[in-house]
């Protein structure tokens, strides 16, 4: 328990400074803005440090270690990172060849199975921002997935189709859906 009140004052401090930062930074532009005699701009300042929902504007540590308190670089800062995080290339560490031979694998002998054509067509269906079921599988996951995978699943669905069973795991209810 002491950790915690510990930890817990040293954030409360660390809150506060931030704060007072910022409201030392907001005076400073606005006494800019008054020495030059920028009208708009001071009533922009002074609405935004007396408007309550403005002061919600979350604030964010650059890679330099500096606060950042503007909505813009905040954003800005976001977009780099998502920019880097998303635009990278698929990792290569599955072999074309087990692909193609996992595609041969599964082929339907007489064609009444899934075709990974179908199963991709079947997942750009799927509606984004939705809760996951039971699987705990977003739909984000399977739009956005490579040709592995469709080939994967197209193992599975075939599997199971062959044999007629169901995991188990499919048949259980969610119980947030709705019905």
């Amino acid at each position: 328990m002491t950790l915690y009140r510990q930890l817990n004052k040293q954030h409360n401090s660390m809150l506060h400074k931030d704060k007072k930062d910022f409201i030392g930074g907001k005076a400073a532009e606005l006494k800019q803005a008054t020495q030059k005699k920028d009208i708009g701009a001071t009533f922009k300042m002074l609405h935004e440090l007396t408007d309550q929902h403005t002061m919600a504007l979350a604030s964010m540590k650059a890679a330099n270690g500096k606060t950042i308190y503007n909505q813009s670089q905040c954003l800005g800062l976001w977009k780099k990172h998502f920019n880097i995080l998303l635009n990278t290339d698929p990792p290569n560490c599955i072999d074309p060849g087990l692909v193609t031979a996992a595609a041969k694998a599964t082929a339907a002998p007489n064609g009444d199975e899934f075709s990974p054509e179908e199963i991709r067509l079947a997942i750009n269906k799927l509606k984004n921002n939705k809760a996951a079921s039971t699987c705990g599988i977003a739909s984000e996951l399977l739009t956005t997935g490579c040709p592995a995978m469709i080939l994967w699943l197209q193992m599975v669905f075939c599997i199971i189709w062959r044999t007629d069973i169901i995991p188990s795991d499919w048949k259980k209810k969610n119980p947030y859906a709705r019905v």
